[in-house]
């Protein structure tokens, strides 16, 4: 039996030594020292291994005959791989029968394609893949490739693991054959898994808009699932086991320093985009179908998922407060919504010309029609406001707050702060407080 080999491939650095990398001349070669098969029947493999008839239960368990893969240590596979191996990273993939001839190809590549791809079963995710690629693109790009892949979150252990060793081994089963194979994990692949975590095209409406993104979310909770393509195997994985690195140690006690403990804020902030107070066509995007469409004046607030799921749920208390000018914050008039410790408070200030002649308007209407936006799929959550009577002055006076002033350049208003501070004094915990500020939009709410 051949010895273990300790560490298993050499790291060959690049000219001016960075990044270090590991070649396919170098894991192949491990592979052949330690006496591990390039190939061998299935039936033998199992004769060998019986742990792998588990796993492929296991496989089975989790998805059905269909395409998989498991990702596990290299010893449960033992006696087939050999003791060298066993502290290498494995991925056991079963692939269809019409990839069958795509096999050698996919074992003769050189390394990993990591590659940046909206998550097609979640919109608002720009997933990064680590992809074996089949048939290159001719734009070289691997998300036009035939190939198969892998979520760069669901083998986070595999790459942790594989950087020590210097790669992971690939069992691919196809056709009644296991065929073996090794991919680097080295700097070069980490430093392009880093860079793609921290790429500007990973924002969700990098390259689409919100009501794009708001609207293929809404396809999705429909059961609209778009089609994976033909040429693209998309793997689920399933963890044989959780590694060791993955249990968190138990029975860890955080040192108190002397006794001394910082009191929690009793004000937490969270800033949104516009408001928008207008006719309902200027201010939403899309509205369900077969819902009324009020002519008189609507207050659009975009709400985040959670904070509209609890309104959905809890209910929630919502009016119109005066709140006059103090210091050098502007006259305003806020419109509330309270749920437990949430507090939700939109801004309409009245040192803007065109906010002022709204609000004039919707006194005059003395009730406004309010929509929660679920700012991830669009949906409204509709409700009646009732608006106080406000004498509203006929200019911004001193105030010398311009009118693109946005809600990260607008100081909070004392009054803003005073009613989130009641509110945590009356409910004794600290308060989530949401702000953001208000537009007057289309006709005849701005002037032409």
């Amino acid at each position: 039996m051949k010895s273990p080999i300790e560490p298993p491939v050499h790291l060959v650095p690049e000219p001016l030594d960075f990044p270090h990398i590991v070649t396919k001349a170098s894991l192949l070669a491990a592979l052949d020292a330690a006496g591990m098969p390039r190939e061998l029947p299935l039936d033998a493999a199992l004769r060998i291994a019986p742990a792998m008839s588990d796993l492929r239960d296991h496989l089975t368990g989790h998805f059905g005959a269909g395409t998989g893969m498991c990702e596990l240590e290299g010893r449960q596979l033992a006696p087939l791989l050999p003791s060298g191996l066993h502290n290498w990273p494995v991925w056991y993939i079963r692939l269809p029968l019409a990839w069958a001839d795509d096999v050698e190809r996919l074992v003769s590549q050189p390394g990993f394609e990591p590659h940046l791809l909206r998550d097609d079963l979640d919109p608002w995710r720009i997933a990064q893949f680590v992809a074996m690629v089949s048939q290159p693109a001719a734009s070289g790009w691997p998300a036009e490739a035939r190939r198969v892949e892998v979520d760069d979150r669901a083998v986070s252990w595999t790459l942790h693991r594989g950087a020590s060793v210097g790669g992971v081994l690939v069992l691919f089963e196809c056709a009644g054959r296991i065929v073996v194979t090794a991919y680097a994990v080295d700097e070069l692949l980490l430093c392009q898994l880093q860079a793609g975590d921290g790429a500007s095209s990973r924002h969700p409406l990098f390259d689409l808009t919100l009501t794009e993104v708001q609207a293929m979310t809404r396809a999705l909770e429909e059961g609209r699932v778009p089609d994976c393509p033909l040429d693209v195997i998309r793997l689920p994985v399933v963890h044989l086991r959780e590694p060791a690195e993955h249990v968190a140690r138990e029975g860890f006690t955080p040192r108190v320093n002397g006794g001394r403990h910082r009191l929690r804020p009793r004000i937490s902030h969270i800033l949104h985009g516009d408001g928008a107070l207008g006719p309902l066509d200027a201010i939403v995007d899309w509205w369900p179908e077969g819902w009324a469409r009020d002519l008189g004046p609507w207050l659009r607030l975009d709400v985040p998922p959670a904070l509209h799921d609890c309104y959905s749920r809890d209910g929630l208390e919502v009016r119109a407060v005066e709140v006059p000018a103090e210091d050098e914050a502007p006259a305003m008039v806020v419109v509330t919504l309270s749920s437990g410790s949430n507090l939700y408070v939109a801004e309409l200030r009245l040192d803007e010309e065109g906010v002022r002649d709204a609000v004039r308007q919707v006194c005059a209407e003395g009730r406004c029609r309010l929509a929660l936006v679920n700012i991830r799929n669009g949906r409204p959550l509709v409700l009646d406001l009732q608006w106080p009577s406000i004498e509203v002055p006929a200019s911004a006076g001193d105030s010398t707050a311009g009118p693109e002033q946005d809600i990260l350049e607008a100081e909070e208003h004392p009054g803003v702060r005073r009613l989130a501070l009641a509110l945590s004094d009356e409910l004794g915990v600290a308060v989530q407080l949401h702000r953001c500020l208000v537009r007057a939009v289309g006709e005849p709410f701005t002037r032409g």
